[in-house]
Parts: structure tokens; sequence; C-alpha cells
């Protein structure tokens, strides 16, 4: 027993042993891993420290990033960094509470929409593209959007998107595209020839040639060129003789297009058989450009002129009108003959001196001042005087009615170095102009006065007829009076007595001596005629025309031939119009040749419609304006243009001299300052339209 109660005791400390070691392996074991979990939990904090930071610099990155980052979910803004906030003007609180496609250009919504669905389906879609923002002031904003994968965001799927502001870029990159299409129109447009070269070098970079890289119509055209012909191919192929022409042409375009020297020149093309003004110009290292001025014309202007100049000055002194020449200080500078014998002077007596200088001897003071000012008024502004009417005065004391007409003398700048003067004489185009006057009144006055002569004529001559009667009912000698004075038991031979007694029979004589006087009187009247004064005084044209109006209703012309009383007359007057400063009788002609003419044409439609001439006036600009208007056929151009020429008529051989509009015309622009026109229409009757100024002012 006692073997075997030691055996087991020695087997339990055995056991005890071995437990006693495993608990110490199990101590030890426990103490490494407490030790190992220390230590982890030391490395997670410090991991923990280290990815919060890291968190911290991620977050300040993107929260400062340039560009704005974002994620939308449900369309909706789930996040966004400063940047966003900053392009759009929007708060946070704004962009998180609204869809995605608020801050979208409405042109741009559907695009980015339908790429958005797409993408979340798992398609193929373009992740970067260029789109257009709206911001809170309404501000198109334009934006480079890259869209990432799909990414997780609160455990739902969400885009991740980054927009870069192009704004600026695109904007300028729009400008240039403007800028260079500008650039093309100008070129295109430009009155000049225009190309775009590149200079060839050979293996040791020395230029031996150029191309036409471009070039504009205008060149094409001043060449005569195609431009599949010269593109990309040597000038010396193209225009084989410009070596010929410039044989530097090569080293000089290498210099323009190397460094930067510019070329201007003058160039005669055989080829072309033209001159042109070549300015040469570089834009970038091994290119240039060429502008092309065509001075064709111009230089053989100058050869002309040149080879002219003494025909020039023969043709002057040949001249028949005065022409001199005044330079900037107001001095003749040149006269030729027909000037000085319009004068009755020598050249050198007015050569170097001002027009005032002139006066009283050879100009009037009046007209010398005149001339003098206007000159002067013509330097400063530029613009010319034609057909003025002045008088001269000549050395012999007689005075010379002339037409001035001057204008500026101009540098090749523009500048204004001084005026030319023509004067001409016209002496007998004024007394033509007199004659043309005097013939057109005679025959108004003619007209008026067959009208007035068959008017009274006829009442006298019942007079005179009835006088006679009387006369012959109260002869004894006449058998019917006698048998009719014996029925009544009168006796004729103490009638007679009576009437002899009481003068009776000198009375009757008397009115048939005076009727006979009437009528030589009114043949007197139709071979009147007699120069009148042109006197200018203030006229109420209303009246003066109502007075015409109601001569004309004795016209014989108008009267009889024309059937003037079935013409309808409507008057549309302005109603207290300023008077007019002009001859009475010369307008009073003006329109009354105006009212036969119309009634003449009107004849002609008088079947088709009822003839109507209307008549108005009214104030425009610092004018009274007449019009004469009728419903008659109407003209053609080519009569309309002749229609104030002397001597030009459309009524039949005898039937018209061709004088009353011309002298109308005359009365009106010469004589009175104004102006007269016509339009028409064949088919749409004529209408004239007067303009008498409201200051006249003559020079003398």
């Amino acid at each position: 027993m006692t073997d075997t109660h030691s055996s087991v005791i020695t087997a339990q400390n055995r056991e005890i042993e071995d437990l006693k070691h495993r608990l110490a392996e199990t101590t030890e074991a426990l103490r490494t891993t407490h030790t190992d979990l220390l230590q982890e939990q030391e490395k997670r904090a410090t991991i923990e420290t280290q990815l919060k930071k890291s968190e911290e610099n991620y977050l300040n990155v993107v929260e400062n990033a340039l560009d704005s980052i974002f994620i939308v979910q449900d369309g909706m803004i789930k996040y966004c960094n400063q940047a966003l906030i900053e392009l759009t003007g929007y708060t946070w609180e704004e962009l998180s509470t609204r869809s995605f496609d608020f801050i979208i250009h409405p042109e741009d919504r559907e695009m980015v929409s339908d790429r958005h669905q797409r993408r979340l389906l798992g398609e193929n879609v373009k992740k970067e593209y260029t789109l257009r923002l709206i911001s809170k002031t309404g501000q198109t904003i334009w934006a480079y959007l890259r869209a990432a994968k799909i990414v997780t965001w609160q455990d739902q799927p969400a885009t991740l998107g980054f927009l870069t502001d192009v704004t600026e870029r695109i904007t300028t990159e729009r400008a240039l595209k403007e800028s260079e299409e500008q650039y093309r129109l100008f070129i295109e447009k430009m009155p000049n020839g225009f190309s775009q070269s590149r200079v060839i070098l050979d293996e040791n970079n020395q230029p031996v040639d150029f191309t036409f890289l471009d070039v504009n119509e205008i060149f094409l055209k001043s060449t005569q060129l195609k431009k599949e012909d010269i593109i990309g191919i040597p000038i010396t192929t193209v225009i084989p003789e410009v070596l010929e022409l410039k044989p530097d042409l090569t080293e000089v375009s290498g210099r323009v297009a190397l460094q930067g020297d510019n070329f201007q020149g003058e160039l005669y093309f055989r080829t072309f058989d033209k001159w042109f003004e070549v300015n040469s110009y570089s834009t970038r290292p091994g290119y240039f450009n060429t502008i092309y001025t065509d001075v064709t014309q111009k230089k053989r202007a100058v050869e002309a002129s040149e080879k002219s100049k003494a025909y020039l000055e023969y043709s002057l002194n040949s001249a028949p009108d005065g022409v001199l020449l005044i330079g900037p200080d107001l001095r003749f500078t040149y006269v030729n003959p027909a000037f000085t014998q319009l004068f009755g002077i020598n050249a050198e007596e007015v050569l170097g001196k001002m027009p005032l200088e002139l006066a009283p001897d050879k100009l009037s003071e009046k007209t010398a001042r005149w001339i003098q000012e206007g000159i002067i008024e013509q330097m400063q502004s530029g613009k010319s005087k034609s057909g003025v009417e002045i008088e001269l005065n000549h050395r012999d004391g007689s005075t010379i009615p002339a037409s001035f007409s001057a204008a500026a003398i101009r540098d090749q700048q523009d500048r204004i170095i001084g005026e030319v003067v023509f004067l001409k004489n016209i002496t007998e185009r004024k007394r033509t102009q007199e004659l043309m006057i005097q013939t057109e009144k005679m025959m108004s006055v003619g007209g008026l006065a067959a009208g007035m002569a068959h008017e009274i004529n006829n009442p006298l001559g019942g007079m005179l007829q009835g006088t006679q009667n009387v006369i012959r009912r109260l002869s004894p000698d006449l058998a019917a009076n006698r048998k009719n004075a014996d029925e009544i038991g009168l006796d004729l031979d103490r009638l007679a007595t009576y009437i002899k007694k009481r003068k009776i029979d000198q009375m009757l004589a008397g009115i048939i001596a005076s009727g006979e006087r009437a009528a030589r009187i009114i043949t007197n009247m139709l071979t009147f005629s007699r120069q009148s004064e042109s006197n200018l005084c203030p006229n109420d044209i209303n009246q003066l025309i109502d007075g015409v109006l109601e001569l004309s209703a004795n016209d014989y012309d108008l009267t009889k031939k024309y059937d003037f009383r079935k013409t309808a007359l409507i008057k549309e007057y302005t109603p207290n119009l300023p008077l007019v400063p002009c001859t009475k009788t010369e307008i009073e002609q003006v329109i009354l040749n105006l009212l036969k003419n119309a009634a003449h044409a009107m004849m002609e439609t008088s079947q088709i419609r009822s003839p109507r001439i209307l008549i108005r006036t009214c104030l425009e600009d610092q004018t009274v304006r007449i019009e004469v208007e009728d419903n008659g056929p109407g003209l053609n151009p080519e009569i309309q243009k002749r229609i104030f020429e002397p001597f030009f008529t459309t009524k039949p051989v005898g039937k018209g001299t061709g004088l009353g509009l011309s002298v109308s015309y005359m009365i009106i622009t010469n004589n009175h300052k104004g102006s007269m026109e016509v339009t028409s229409q064949p088919g749409k009757g004529a209408l004239f339209v007067i303009h008498l100024p409201l200051q006249h002012s003559l020079v003398t």
C-alpha cells in the first residue's frame, strides 16, 4: 500500500509540477499577449492620430482646391467644396437643398442629366466635357467637367465630379476666333492685294526663294493669276521675271522674314504690265506678309501729267474764259489772257494782289469783298461755288455780267493750298435770256389779249350792230320803216326832224365811233410789246396764284383751245405763308405757263378721265414750295431729261416754241435763286415743284 500510495503521490506531484510549468508558460504567454496588446493599442492610437491628421489634410486640400469638387446623389448635391460655392455664388444651404440641375444652364441640363443617368446605369459615357453653369447673379460660367467613377456615399452610389472654371479660356478662344475671322474678312475686303509667304532656305539655312501660302482676291484680280497655280510654288517659278526685276529679291525676302526688316518700294511687273507699291513685313520668323497697291494709274497719270504740263499751260492761256489761281495767302498767283482782256488790264496789275486790292478800279468794292470773303470761307470749308453771277467793272467804265465759279485746290494730303477761279463773260447769255423772257412774255400777253379781245368783242360787236340797226330802223328811206310807221300813223319825216334836232343821230354816231375806237384799242393790245424791269418785292404767293387763275379764265388759248372751264381746279394752300421776295409778273408768267402746259397735256387723256389740276403751297425749310400737278398722260424719262431745254417741245410744229419751261426755269433758278423740278411717270400725270427762297441775295 505504501508503494502504491507513494506512486500516487509521485504522480500527483508530477502533475502539479506540470500544471505549474503550464501555468508559468500560460502566464508568460498572457504577459506577452498583454504587452503585444499594449503595443497594438499604441500603434492603433498612432494610426488613428495619423488618419485623423490625414483626413484633416485631405479636407484642407479639398476645401482649398482651385477646382470645384462635388458629390451628387439622387440628383442632389450631397457635398461640395468652397470652390463651387465661390464659383456659383450660392451658399452651402442653398446648394444642398436644391437639385444639381438648377446651377446648370437651361440649354445644357438635358445633356448633363442624360449622361449622369447613363453613368449610374454603368454605361460607358464620356466623363470629361465642357458645359455652362448659371451663377446666382445670372451670369453664364463656362466649366470643364470631369466626372469620376461611381463612388459610395453613405452606403449609396453617387457621382464624384470636378469642375474647372474655363470661362476666361472660352472667352479668349472665341475672341481669338472672331479676331481671326475679322482679320480674314479684312484681308479679303481690303482694297489692296495681300499675300502670306514663307521663305525657302537651303541646307545652310540661307534664303533662296519664297512661296505663297495664301493670297486674297484683289491680288488675283490684279495679277490675273489663279490661286491653285501659285500656292506652294516658288516665286521664281510663278513669276520668273522677279530675279531680273530685283536681283536681290531672295536676300531682301530673307532679311524681312528672318531678321524682321521691312521692305517698301515700287516695282514694275512686265508680266502684268502694272506698277505695284510693295510693302513687306514679318509676322514670325521665316514668314512675311506683303501688301500690293496698284499704282499703275497713278504712275501713268504722273507721266501723262509731266508730258501734258506744257499742253495744260497752253490750254489755260487759250481758254476763252478767265482763269486765275489764288494762293493760301489770298493773293493771285496766275491769270490767263482771257482774264486780263475781261478787265482790260495787264497780268502784272493782278499778280501778287488780293481781291480787295483790285477795288474800286478793277472790281467794285462790294464784289471784291464778296470774292475775298467767299474764298476765305471756301478755304475753310472746302465747298465750291458754281455759276454765281456777279458784275465786273471794265477799265473803260462799262459793267460786264460774269459767271463766277471757284473750287479749292488740294495737295496729296487733301490739304487746301489755294483756289482756282473761273470767270465767264455772260453778256450774250444774259441778252439771250432777256430775249427769251420777252418772247415768252409776249406769247403770254398775246394769249391773254386774244382772250380779252374775244370776250370784249362779243358785247362790243353786239353793241355796234345794235346801234347800226337803230339807225337803220329810224331811217325814212327804208320802205319797211315807212310801212310800219303808216300802220300806226307815225310820220317818219317829222321823227327824223326831231332826231336831228335833238341830236340823237349824233349820239348814235358817237356810240359807233366809240365802239370802233375800242376795237382799235383791242387790236393794239394784240401787238403790245415792251420791256419790263424786274423788281423784287414781297408778295403773298397764295394771292398771286389766285390772280393767275382769274387771268387764265380769260385766256383765249386756255378757254377755247383746251376747254379750260371744264378743268377741275383744286387749291390746297397753306394759310398765312410768309411773304416771298419775287417779281410778281415773272412768277405769274411761270404759273400761267405751267397751267397752259397742263391743259395741253390733259387734252390727250380727257376722254379717259376728267381734267384736273391741283395747286399746293406750303412752307419747306427756308422756302415756299409751289406744286402744280395734273392728271394728264405724264412724261417718259427721256422727255423729263430735256423738259427744261430751250426750244425743246412736245407740241406739234407751229403749236409751241419750246421756250415756256426753259424761260420759267431760268426765272425761278436764276432770277429768284430758287429751284424748279418735275416728277412724272407715264400715264400718271406730271408734278412741277417750285421752291422760292424767303431770303433773296443778288451779288452785284
